[in-house]
């Protein structure tokens, strides 16, 4: 019997982001798998709900800088099969 592994939530994610940058490249691939197993427009709604909370703080506070980050590094980072698709076309 195969064993099913469970993710971690976006939500989850974004608050061991902001704790430390060290976590960055754990949390990168954990959301990549989560976003290869969610509804495109189920995962943006998530994303966007997780990353209005940091937004909303006026002021600058590291945890914020850090999920900023940690959301720029994830939106340009390619997921493992994208090069084998770019090459196809």
């Amino acid at each position: 019997m195969p064993r099913k592994t469970t993710l971690p939530s976006v939500a989850q994610l974004f608050n061991e982001a902001k704790r430390s940058s060290a976590t960055h490249k754990k949390c990168l691939r954990l959301m990549q798998k989560i976003r290869a197993e969610s509804e495109p427009n189920e995962f943006i709604k998530l994303i966007i709900d997780c990353l209005q909370h940091a937004l909303l703080v006026f002021k600058r506070e590291a945890p914020v800088e850090r999920i900023v980050r940690f959301v720029i590094a994830f939106t340009v980072a390619r997921d493992e099969g994208d090069e084998e698709r770019v090459r196809a076309l």
